[in-house]
Parts: C-alpha cells; structure tokens; sequence
C-alpha cells in the first residue's frame, strides 16, 4: 500500500531509529527520503503479517524492472526501497542493466524470510533492534550506492571504470545484509512463538514444557555418577592415561565433541583404565556420567539413574521413562556450558550405541569397547588397550599380591603367571586375589596351575583363567556366585534377592533350602564378603547393588555340568518370577502403572536369563515358571512401548514352549496374541495377523464356546484387519466380537465398541463413528477429566479417536482440543515413547490445519527428537520430517529440501522393515506414503 494513498501520519520509531542512525554515518538525508517513503507502525506490522499475501499479488519490481522477489522476503515497504533505489540507478545506465540487474537479483535474494502463519506478530524491543540494524545497513547502501551515480551520471565512461570498487563494496554490505537478515528471521520467530502462546490459554500449557525444557533449576551440580569403584591395586598404565588425557581434557579454546574408543579383547581392563581415568580427572570436570551400552535397554535405565542424579529430572517423578530420561540428558548436554564426561561401558554393539549417543554437543566421550569400528565412528580416534607385556606383567602382579611378596626369591617366579594367563589384567587380578586368600607361595601356585593346565584348557578359553578362585569358594559364597551368572552383571539389586527369596521361603511348594541364606541378613553379608575379598564381585553401597565380570560369569558357568545350569537356571527364574509385578494376565484390562518401577528392576535381568536359555539343554523343572515369567515381562514391555524388547522375549517364550511340546495350550495362544499386538503397533499386520489368527484357532479349538479369551481373539483380529485397511473383514470380526461379548456380559464389551467405531471412522462414516463410541456403557457418562484421571490409556486413545472423528466433521477446535488433552495424558503417562510420538503428529497436523505453524513446528521437532532415541520409531521420524517439510516448502525456507531427504531416508529404512505392508508406489512428496508406515490409531 502507498503512503502517498494515505493520510497523515506520524513517522513510526522504526524509521526514526533508522533516520537517527543514517545522521550518525554522515550521509545525506535527502538520500534517505529518496530511497523510501513514510509508512505507520500499523502499515510495519500489517506489511509483517501478509508477507506472503503481498508477495503473490504483486509483481517483483514492475514491468520494466524484472527484478525476481523471495518468496516470504521482506514485505512491500522494502521492496519499495530497493524500487527507488533501482530507478535512481537505471536512469542512466540502460548500457550496464544486466550487471545492476545482478546487483539487485542478489540484494532482494539476501533479504530475511518473514515467517507467514502468525495472526500476530509483537515488536518488541529486540525484534524492533533487528529490524532497524537491517534497514539502516540497506538505507546506508542504497544512499551510497545514489551517491556513486549522482556523481558520475553525466558521463557513462566513469561509471564503467568505477563499477569494479563499487561491485566489491557491494558485496561487503551483501555479506552484513545477509547477516542481520539471519537475525531478523530468528527474532520474528521468536515473537511469533510467543504471539502463538497467547492465542490460547491452553496452549500456554501444552507448549510449558517446549520453553523449559531445558532449565534445570533443580541441578545437582558438580556430579559424579559412577556406580563401579575403583580397584587401588590395580596397575596404572601412565602412557594410556595420558594418551586419553590429551584427547579428552577440556582445554580453553577446544571446540567441538573430544571422543575417544577404548578397545581390546575381554578382559584387558578397558573399563579399569576409564575407571582410574574418570577418578584421575574428576575434578576437571562439572559432570561426570558413566553410562552401560551393552544393550538399549540397560542404556535407557542408565539414563534414568543419570536424569534423577544430575537433577534433569525429579527424583520422585512418577513415570518411569527411561527413553524419556535419554532424551531430557541428551538435551541437556548439548545446551549446557559446563564441562562434562561421558562413559559408554562395553559398548560392543555399536547399533545400540547409536540410541543414546549425544549429538550437536561440545563435551568428552569415553567409550570401552571390542568392536574396533568404534574408534572410526562414532568417537573420532581410538587407543587398543592390550594385554601386559612383561614387564607391566610383572609390575602389576607386584603390586596386587602387596608387599608380603616382595621378596628376593620371588623375583624370577612372579613373571610366570604373567605369561601363562596371556598378561589379561583381569586374570591376574583374579590369580593374585587367589594367592593371597589361601597364603599359598608363588612355586605352590605354578606347580597347581601347571598340574591341571590341560584340564583348564579344554574348558572355555575365557573361563580357565578364573577357575581356580571360583573352585576355592564354598557353601553359601559358592551358590551366591553361581545364582549370579544366571543375571545380568550389572546392578543386581540385593533387596531384589533378599525380597523375592523370602516370598519363596513362605511357600509350601517351594522346597530347595539352598537359598534360605539369602534373606538371612549375616548369612546374605558373610557371602557377598567372600565374594568380594577373591575380586569375583564389585559393590555399590550407594545403589546396594552387586556387579559382576563377564568373563567371571564364564567361567562360573563353564564350570557348572549340565544338571546344575538346570538347578540354578530355574532358581533364578523361581527368584525373579517372584519379583517380578504380574502387571499383566489375559483377565485383567487396566494397566498397573504403579507396578512400572518394580518391573524396570528386574527386566535386565529377565533378558539376560532369556539369553541364558539356549546354554541350558534340558533338565529344567521350572520351565512353567519361566515361560510365566517371560509372558510377565513380555507384556509389561508391550506396555511400556518397549515393543523390539517384547518381540524378543517373546521368540524366547514360543521357543521355550515348542521345546516343551506345548503348541496347543492356552500360554501358547497367549504368547501368538501378545505378538500379534506387538506387530500392529509397530505396523506389521500381515504378520500380525497370522499370529492372532493363530491364536484364535487354538483357543476355539482347546477353550469352552462361552469363554471371554474367544472375545479377546475375535476382537484382535478385526483390530488387525481395520489397521491393514481390510475394512469388510474387520467389520466381519468386530461386528462378531459384539456380539459374542455381549451374549456372555463380558465386562470388555467396550472394547468391541471402540474398534467398531475406529473402524467406521476410517470407512469415512465419522458420524456413525461417533455415535458407536458414545454407547460404550463405560464411557458415555464420563467427562474428559474422568476419563483421562482413570489411568486407562484405552480410554484416552479413545478420546483420540473423537479428535480424529471431530477433525473429519470439520470441527476443528474441537478435534484440537481432545487431541491436546491426550497428548498431556500420554506424556505423563508414557513420557518420551510411541504413543507419545503419535500424539505429537496428530496436534502438529491440528495447528496446521488451524493456521498455527509454528506450534506445529515446535512439536514437530520434539517428536524428531523422541523418535530419534527410540528403536523401531523410524516410521514416526519419517512421518515429523515430512509435515516439518511441508510447513517449509509453504514458507520457501531454505531448510525444505533437507526434511524431505530426511523424511524418505526414515522412511527407507521403515521399508524394509515392513516388507509387504508398505506401498512402494506412492510418491516421496505425498503424505499417504508416510503416514502408512505408522499405526492409525494406538490403543
């Protein structure tokens, strides 16, 4: 709009800052009123807000001048300057056009990009700061540039040999203009992030977490998070301390991540050397955090130990959300400015490294690993941690026997054991803690050694180095640490055992006395001692918890004959069945969220002894509790979205059974059921389908006609079917499920009317959807609150179908609103996880449709930053890149191209995942391609 079109009006503070700051350069005013005229603040902020309007209705730089314009550049009023100042140059320099056409193209291609989906955009003082810097740095060109043709128009010949100094002033203001045009486009974000927040009172609530998610004002800073203490005597390799100390050390004027892979065979005493580092370099350091990568699992559980003692998260928050935790800890060291190290421990799957590792951050990693690769990626260098040479050998065995053996005729002889264990600093710790426990001499030890040498070395070779302490042990220290090698290493939670073999004690059935030391305070203190004092065992006393070696385990278990890996294989199972919640049963439809913190406990351990289940060939009498147990922690897995995790266990579980000869029972069925449901969430439902098929075939052949699991069966599989988009044979099912339920009073007759009505909604009848959901008996009389404070995620994935069924009547506020309150709900609920993500999609995909991209873009990025840390959530990831580019192509931004090459990069890799229930002929650029690889609605 033209001023001259317009009454009198004041001249706004913007062009008054700008004429000021034009003054103090010592340039012409009048050169000033040339190259602009006088715009309101009302005609700024209006020109602000309909960038992209003003830029589609009008022509560049008017029929004679084809100046090309940005799309969402700098509004009308800019533009108009750059006219001005086109006109004052073209006047007489029709000769030279296509180089001062140049000028201009680069000038109008430099300006910032004016973000169009803000109703209102605030000036404020730092907004209004940028702004001026920009137009008084382009008013200052522009005058000088009518300058330098007001003094040479009479005579084209100057023009032309001057043009060359001016070309390179140009391109000094070009580079200051881009610049400040950067600090613009991120300051008009920002304002309009908080013109977005006040649009609704609600949304200031949904988005309270995106603005501080990153202030921690509870911090627990300096903290030292080590759970493993430092062994005195083991031997100090200098050199390699120093090595790690000059790549790692923060130094004034480092930049960028220091990264550093430790890697060696088993038992070279990679995890030792970080250790003495780690205590070495403490105080060089704000944080120090030490986290196990030997799977996502106890990686994620690490995380969440690391959040509660850094203070990232509260110690008493309810949810147990390890990948929550992962996330909020990654975060925060890439925003943080203190100095911090970072220890991944036996990180000898690089995948699951890939889940936790920090990116974008300035700060010290430390990784102990065998996988040479890790020294290529993800650290930048690597040290191969050997064994001992000699003389370290030699050195070290010294120190650890102590000076009771420092004497002249030990000299020759303590360089022996150093050569036959191979100089592996773990088997000489083990050997000398040997030595010293029973008092024996040097010679006695070789002569027992090289006596049974042959025998040893048929076992195992990482086991014969440490059989000679474990043969020492007896009684209740010897049952101890062979319980021990049926767990998972690390953080054996001793109340865990106290607890669960006291419940056993109580049971008339249970008749094996040989753990009745374990809840006998001094009996429980007397074994874990022994343990200790033969270095077979490290402790926590902070956690009260045990760790063991690997490589200790194996040799325990190489020791063990085949009935007594049977014996002690089913006590570990009796212990942890014991422990572990039964937050699961075929009859029970709420989800025990109080029962989450107990599981996470024990579920490394449950995985470890499933991993133990191929190494036992037969003899177990408690195969029945096993299977209980893995259909226990497979189900809490299912969930708490930990769906790889579930699959696993679950493989384990049918194996277990076939190997029992039990494929036609009731816990067969049960275990194809729970994999069923497992793979629709995780949007495989071809094969889904046969297992919940099959699982239906078993129970109408083995349970009574009238029995409630037949509903459960027929109902899952319509479920399948509606998510396969097989909407005739999922109606077939449900209709059926309905009907069985209700013949029988099932009390999960409202399951059946839920999946009949999400099925509806994707027939496209949101109508009839709506009004099939309303009649469930358990939901109709409820408010939102209700449903929402009950605890039932069923109930609050129901309220996201209304969402969807309100967005497809076109009820858009409506639909948003329902959508907000689950995505509160699962948050809390499930933290940083599947349904969490899915959530996220659908309340970006509202405020877009309710012109509020920005919100949009916010939870866009804070699903990519979930999905990211979350195995098997590629689907998801690929689905945020995709509506995250959509929202850049609308607004021209130059970030466009690199979402959508994120978006079909996820989506590849969701591909070949889902084999036959991915369509390849869809089309990178639209929506139905990605929004099939994730479910359609999570229950």
């Amino acid at each position: 709009m033209e001023a001259s079109s317009l009454s009198p009006v004041p001249r706004p503070r913007v062009w008054s800052l700008v004429r000021q700051r034009f003054k103090e350069s010592l340039h012409d005013e009048s050169d000033l009123e040339i190259c602009m005229e006088t715009f309101s603040l009302d005609i700024l902020l209006s020109q602000l807000k309909s960038v992209a309007k003003a830029h589609r209705n009008e022509n560049s730089a008017g029929k004679s001048i084809p100046i090309s314009s940005k799309p969402n550049s700098l509004p009308r009023y800019c533009r108009t300057l750059l006219r001005r100042y086109a006109l004052q140059l073209l006047a007489p320099l029709e000769e030279i056009f296509s180089e001062v056409q140049v000028v201009l193209e680069e000038l109008i291609a430099a300006l910032p990009g004016i973000h169009p989906f803000e109703d209102n955009i605030i000036l404020d003082e730092r907004l209004e700061t940028t702004v001026v810097d920009l137009y008084t740095e382009l008013a200052l060109f522009c005058a000088r540039a009518i300058s330098f043709i007001r003094v040479r128009r009479q005579h084209l010949l100057p023009i032309r040999q001057s043009w060359p100094q001016f070309s390179r002033d140009f391109q000094q203001s070009l580079k200051r203009i881009q610049m400040l045009s950067q600090q613009v486009e991120r300051e008009t974000q920002r304002a309009a992030t908080t013109a977005a927040l006040k649009w609704n009172n609600e949304m200031i609530t949904l988005f309270q977490s995106l603005n501080t998610g990153h202030k921690h004002p509870g911090l627990e800073i300096p903290c030292f998070h080590v759970p493993l203490t430092l062994n005195d005597r083991f031997y100090v390799r200098e050199g390699l301390l120093d090595h790690i100390a000059d790549v790692l050390n923060p130094k004034v004027g480092r930049s960028g991540p220091r990264t550093l892979a430790l890697y060696g065979i088993g038992g070279a005493g990679k995890t030792q050397v970080a250790l003495q580092y780690t205590y070495r370099t403490r105080e060089q350091y704000d944080v120090v955090l030490w986290i196990s990568a030997d799977s996502t699992v106890k990686m994620a559980q690490d995380y969440m130990a690391v959040a509660r003692r850094l203070g990232v998260i509260p110690a008493t928050l309810e949810t147990q959300d390890a990948f929550g935790a992962m996330t909020k800890v990654k975060s925060w060291l890439a925003d943080t400015t203190c100095s911090w190290l970072l220890i991944f421990d036996n990180a000898d799957n690089l995948e699951v490294l890939d889940y936790g590792w920090p990116h974008g951050v300035v700060g010290s990693i430390l990784i102990t690993t065998r996988d040479f690769n890790a020294s290529l990626h993800p650290a930048s260098q690597g040290i191969y941690v050997n064994a001992f040479d000699a003389r370290m050998g030699t050195e070290a065995l010294q120190r650890l026997l102590g000076p009771s053996y420092d004497y002249p005729n030990n000299a020759l002889l303590i360089a022996e054991p150093n050569k036959l264990l191979g100089g592996l600093p773990l088997a000489l710790s083990q050997m000398s803690s040997y030595v010293r426990q029973q008092k024996m001499a040097l010679k006695d030890f070789l002569v027992l050694y090289q006596n049974n040498q042959d025998k040893l070395h048929k076992r195992r070779p990482a086991a014969f180095d440490y059989q000679h302490t474990i043969a020492t042990l007896t009684g209740n220290a010897a049952v101890l640490q062979r319980l021990l090698a049926f767990l998972d290493p690390e953080a054996i939670d001793e109340a865990t055992l106290y607890n669960a073999a006291s419940a056993l004690s109580n049971q008339t059935q249970f008749n094996d006395s040989i753990l009745m030391f374990l809840p006998d305070p001094i009996d429980f203190e007397d074994a874990k001692a022994e343990l200790l004092r033969a270095a077979l065992i490290d402790r926590d006393p902070r956690s009260k918890s045990i760790s063991v070696h690997r490589l200790v385990q194996q040799a325990t278990l190489s020791g063990l004959s085949p009935a007594d890996k049977a014996r002690y294989f089913d006590l570990c199972s009796q212990l942890l069945c014991q422990a572990f919640p039964s937050s699961w049963t075929d009859q029970e439809h709420v989800w025990v969220y109080h029962a989450w913190e107990a599981c996470e406990k024990c579920l490394r351990h449950v995985m470890f002894l499933a991993e133990r289940f191929a190494q036992v060939e037969g003899g177990l009498k408690c195969l029945d509790t096993f299977i209980e147990l893995l259909l226990r922690c497979s189900w809490y897995l299912y969930e708490a979205e930990y769906y790889e995790e579930s699959q696993n266990l679950l493989h384990v579980c049918l194996q277990a059974l076939e190997r029992k000869g039990d494929t036609n029972s009731s816990r067969y069925a049960q275990a194809r059921n729970m994999m069923g449901l497992v793979q629709v969430d995780l949007r495989a439902n071809t094969k889904a389908l046969q297992n919940l098929k099959k699982a239906l075939e078993i129970r109408e052949g083995i349970l009574p006609p009238t029995d409630w699991g037949m509903g459960v069966s027929i109902s899952n599989v319509g479920f399948a079917y509606t998510e396969l988009g097989d909407l005739t044979q999922a109606m077939n099912y449900l209709q059926r499920s309905l009907e069985f339920r209700k013949a029988i009073n099932c009390r999960m007759v409202d399951n059946s009317y839920a999946n009949i009505a999400s099925c509806l909604l994707r027939m496209g009848k949101p109508n009839e959807a709506e009004a099939m959901y309303t009649s469930v008996p358990d939901v109709r009389d409820l408010t939102d609150e209700q449903l929402l404070r009950d605890n039932l995620p069923r109930y609050a994935s129901g309220m996201q179908l209304l969402s969807m069924v309100r967005q497809a009547q076109g009820r858009l506020d409506e639909a948003l609103d329902f959508a907000s309150k689950v995505l509160q709900f699962r948050r809390q609920k499930f933290g940083s996880r599947f349904k969490t993500c899915d959530s996220l999609c659908h309340v970006a995909k509202h405020m877009l449709l309710t012109k509020n991209s920005m919100a949009a873009l916010q939870l866009l990025d804070e699903c990519i930053s979930i999905a990211s840390s979350l195995p098997k959530a590629d689907g998801y990831l690929a689905l945020a890149y995709f509506r995250k580019y959509k929202i850049y192509k609308a607004e021209g931004h130059v970030n466009a191209a690199d979402c959508l090459r994120d978006a079909i990069r996820a989506k590849e890799a969701t591909a070949g995942r889902l084999g036959s229930d991915y369509d390849a002929n869809l089309a990178d650029d639209d929506e139905a391609a990605y929004t099939q690889l994730v479910a359609w609605l999570l229950w």
